[in-house]
């Protein structure tokens, strides 16, 4: 029984280290997967900018940091928050004289023990006339009101289960209140994970929510009468008006699964819609939203694995007769909730293992341009080696459908 128990340890560490390999040699030899160049005076350029922090990676915790960029004091110049690891406390940061400078003082309510720091959303939530502060952390939401430039926290009484660590938010005022209702995406607590490759396991993954505001910034769970009640592992949400009938609609990041679309009916309710992922499965995590061909619709570009991870682990328990792809994916908005993906139009999709994007015009050239995040820290060859990280110039030509 002993040998045994070090035979299967021994054969985990020869697939591991395969892997690792594999990974090694796919992206040191991959490179720039599309032979394409642009002008350098289109490329903006940047500077590096010191901050004194470094976030402090727990592996009890999810690997992830939440980031918000609002102004704090009203001053019309922006201040910077930084989440903290497990052991660590959140940073506010003040830009001062061409470096970063952190707020001392600036919360009342920081965290106690240890408490991971994931998704920030920043918007008006008491609609003062200021900006206040969503933070998602292992243990709940904390809203922080602005109250005169200080950030004054309360932790939300809302009822997620015991496998559902809050991760990010999707704001709007759905039932036009005037006050910000919300989706709270979730993902399994790193104790409960199972694996990073699960597709098929029944009731496997976590219970995101949506959360309407009564009125005085408490909630109540609307999932199960609004249609979104769903078990599955969510990175990120977002609402918008996909087909321009003054309904915000909802998009969502299913990891190991779909890309997921959401029309709302009005009344609270939403119908979930097809898109060309609906019989795909990947790792749709990170969504980006713009009008990339300036057609007055919006389109939407989400982050996979791409060709980083060996295909045959990243397909994990997929069965034969189902579609795997882990390429990123672009959908184009046809119209009339319908969507063609456009990556390989687009050259978007061979690049590598991606988190977050954001669709942005940088260079001002009226071109919404793409950023895409790489890198994942528990990947074993990120101890060697970076991803490079990729933009993306926004010149991009649509087939008409």
């Amino acid at each position: 029984m002993r040998a045994f128990k070090y035979l299967k340890w021994l054969l985990l560490f020869m697939l591991t280290l395969g892997a690792s390999f594999l990974t090694l040699s796919y992206t040191k030899t991959h490179g720039q997967p599309y032979n394409e160049s642009i002008d350098s005076a289109l490329i903006p350029m940047y500077r590096s900018v010191t901050l004194d922090f470094v976030h402090e990676y727990d592996t009890k915790s999810l690997s992830f940091i939440g980031s918000a960029v609002f102004d704090l004091d009203g001053d019309g110049r922006p201040e910077l928050f930084l989440g903290g690891g497990r052991n660590q406390q959140d940073g506010l940061f003040r830009y001062v004289d061409g470096d970063f400078a952190l707020i001392e003082g600036a919360t009342d309510h920081m965290k106690s023990g240890p408490d991971a720091t994931y998704g920030v959303a920043a918007a008006d939530m008491d609609m003062d006339g200021d900006t206040d502060l969503l933070v998602a952390r292992d243990s709940g939401v904390t809203l922080y009101l602005n109250e005169g430039g200080k950030l004054v926290g309360n932790v939300l009484d809302i009822p997620f289960d015991d496998k559902s660590t809050p991760m990010s938010f999707a704001l709007a005022d759905l039932d036009r209140d005037g006050w910000l209702d919300m989706f709270v995406a979730t993902y399994l607590p790193v104790e409960k994970m199972e694996g990073l490759n699960i597709f098929n396991k029944e009731g496997y993954g976590s219970n995101s929510l949506l959360l309407m505001n009564r009125g005085d910034n408490s909630f109540r769970d609307a999932t199960l009468e609004a249609g979104l009640n769903y078990t599955h592992n969510t990175f990120q949400g977002v609402f918008v008006d996909i087909d321009d009938d003054d309904e915000l609609d909802l998009v969502v990041a299913h990891d190991t699964g779909h890309v997921k679309t959401w029309k709302n009916l009005g009344g609270g309710k939403f119908k979930d819609m097809p898109n060309p992922t609906t019989d795909v499965f990947g790792y749709p995590m990170g969504v980006a939203v713009g009008d990339a061909d300036n057609d007055g619709r919006v389109d939407f570009f989400f982050s996979n694995t791409g060709g980083t991870a060996p295909h045959f682990l990243a397909k994990g328990d997929l069965r034969d007769d189902q579609v795997f792809e882990d390429r990123l994916i672009f959908l184009h908005n046809d119209g009339g909730f319908r969507f063609t993906n456009v990556n390989v139009e687009t050259k978007t999709a061979d690049y590598e293992f991606s988190w977050g994007t954001v669709f942005h015009d940088l260079n001002l050239d009226g071109r919404q341009d793409l950023i895409i995040s790489q890198n994942y820290i528990d990947l074993p060859t990120n101890k060697f080696f970076k991803l490079p990280g990729r933009p993306s110039r926004g010149a991009i030509s649509l087939p008409v459908p």
